[in-house]
């Protein structure tokens, strides 16, 4: 059966390839011919004349005409939706789900002996039922994507806190050893980028872990906008995409991973620092006899520890 159109096939048809228009042009002559078509006929002619009237053309690039162009081209849609709802078995139009087998048939598929005993619904309760069920599991996919979100933003709030972490570690390095900067140069240099080492392991475990959580969110999103577009499809290809809307929906990412460990082992750079460092002046002080001069200083920075 041809597809409905409004206007009568043979009027959107090239006299010259006997086809639906493709781009057609319209002569000076009143003639419409598909472009390529005009094109091929007048190289092979030797002459820019109509192939219908033989009236010679005074262009050579005649004008499109637009509205037969798209009267041509919704007859051709016509035709494919057409042919894509009729079931290729008994070229009956798909009115029936199975739902046993997953699949659009037509009235006859469902009396036949392959479909007899199998639960089947009309093609609007079908998709109804598919759609509820389809959007039950969107819900949890919703739901993971809302986690996954609130863990990136705690985990850039981590990987601020890191860097505010060690700048604030530094600062307290810093101010210890200010006292006795001189004398305790090499081991603050050394502190300084035994810290700065973690501060950068940590951050690219971090950012390592954020590019991954990105790309699932990235992934998840994209998976439920095609959902979301499935589920916003008109009933026949909601339908026949049903198996690979299914399908999106068993998504394998899984919870966020809990990150154990990650922040700045405060305790390794600031514990007992100022041990350390009077440790450190006491051995400057036997080897430089200043053992007098920092004493004071000395007792205070143990009692400090204390």
């Amino acid at each position: 059966m041809a597809a409905k159109t409004t206007v009568p096939e043979e009027d959107i048809t090239c006299p010259q390839c006997t086809d639906i228009y493709c781009l057609p042009v319209l002569l000076k002559c009143g003639h419409n011919i598909c472009r390529v078509c005009l094109f091929n006929y007048w190289e092979w002619k030797g002459l820019r004349e109509c192939p219908v009237c033989g009236i010679v053309s005074d262009t050579k690039r005649p004008p499109i005409n637009l509205a037969l162009h798209n009267v041509a081209k919704e007859h051709k849609v016509l035709i494919m939706t057409s042919s894509q709802n009729k079931c290729c078995q008994h070229n009956e139009m798909l009115k029936i789900f199975c739902h046993n087998d997953g699949e659009l048939i037509c009235l006859v598929c469902q009396v036949s002996k392959e479909h007899k005993v199998h639960e089947c619904s009309p093609v609007e309760e079908a998709a109804e039922q598919k759609k509820a069920e389809i959007s039950a599991s969107l819900e949890s996919l919703q739901n993971k994507l809302e986690i996954l979100k609130n863990t990136k933003e705690k985990w850039e709030e981590t990987k601020t806190y890191i860097k505010t972490q060690a700048y604030e570690n530094e600062t307290a390095i810093k101010e210890e050893f200010k006292k006795f900067h001189q004398l305790l140069q090499d081991e603050e240099n050394t502190r300084l980028k035994a810290l700065k080492l973690e501060e950068e392991t940590k951050t690219q475990i971090m950012r390592k872990k954020l590019e991954n959580i990105s790309d699932q969110i990235n992934t998840l999103s994209s998976t439920i906008s095609d959902i979301e577009k499935a589920l916003k499809a008109q009933d026949i290809q909601l339908l026949q995409d049903y198996k690979k809307t299914k399908k999106m929906l068993q998504c394998s990412i899984g919870e966020p991973e809990v990150i154990r460990d990650i922040l700045i082992n405060s305790a390794k750079h600031l514990g007992s620092l100022s041990f350390h460092i009077w440790k450190k002046v006491e051995d400057s002080v036997r080897c430089g006899g200043l053992k007098k001069k920092f004493k004071f200083t000395l007792n205070s920075i143990i009692f400090s520890t204390n």
